[in-house]
């Protein structure tokens, strides 16, 4: 399926989604896959478990891009020509009657644009290369997730999400994050800082199993590589940024 069609356009009728009245949950989950069977039915039992409006997905490994809704909820995805890396985007039943649009950049990067009640907002889940990928990968990435970010109207309220393998360190900027800080967590940083967007996970403070995204095998190594970034205007709107690690699909 092409862009073009996979773009989607409504006229959403519901603005409750992100309101001040409102609790909207969001979350970003590297999933490893989506490509077996019953996965999909698992990584919507947890969202529902979990009570998430709206779920983004770093490798999904679909190929393609599409959409099509499956147990009340609407899937978005953006693939390659493999089943390799892709996100996706899942839309409770409620937070899908906002949504204005779509587009399937490539297969690390997506957005979402809803209604909310006094404005609208623009998400972008992404997966980024690894911090050992090769320069060239990390800016084709970065430039790619620029351009985005510069074809957003400038009043929208922007929340950049997903697994940008990306260490940020404490300091100032961060002084509720985990680890030293790396390559791809210099390049989050400019990002946010060139689009006035604050990275929410450094924004509270929890233990550090509630700070932690990723964790070596024995769990000797716990890193905080996923990220939520949202509009700084809009961050006192931010009411908690935490990791959950009761999510399990096999």
């Amino acid at each position: 399926m092409s862009s073009n069609e996979s773009r989607k356009e409504v006229g959403g009728q519901m603005k409750d989604v992100l309101s001040a009245k409102h609790i909207t949950k969001i979350g970003t989950w590297n999933i490893k896959t989506a490509h077996s069977t019953g996965k999909l039915a698992q990584i919507i039992n947890e969202m529902k478990a979990m009570k998430l409006h709206i779920l983004g997905l770093a490798e999904m490994r679909w190929p393609n891009s599409g959409n099509f809704v499956s147990e009340d909820v609407t899937v978005l995805y953006s693939g390659g020509d493999r089943h390799e890396r892709g996100v996706g985007v899942l839309i409770s039943k409620e937070a899908a009657k906002s949504m204005i649009s779509w587009e399937p950049v490539s297969d690390r990067i997506m957005t979402l644009r809803l209604r909310t009640r006094f404005t609208c907002a623009t998400i972008i889940q992404a997966y980024a290369p690894t911090d050992g990928a090769p320069d060239m990968d990390k800016d084709i990435f970065y430039n790619q997730l620029g351009a985005v970010m510069d074809s957003i109207p400038s009043y929208d309220l922007k929340i950049v999400m997903g697994d940008f393998n990306a260490q940020i360190g404490r300091d100032t900027t961060g002084k509720e994050a985990l680890g030293e800080r790396t390559d791809n967590g210099e390049r989050l940083l400019s990002l946010c800082s060139s689009n006035s967007l604050k990275i929410g996970g450094s924004m509270f403070a929890h233990k550090r199993i509630h700070k932690g995204t990723w964790q070596s095998p024995g769990g000797f190594t716990v890193n905080q590589i996923d990220h939520f970034c949202i509009s700084r205007r809009w961050s006192t709107a931010l009411q908690d940024v935490r990791a959950f690690r009761w999510c399990w699909l096999v």
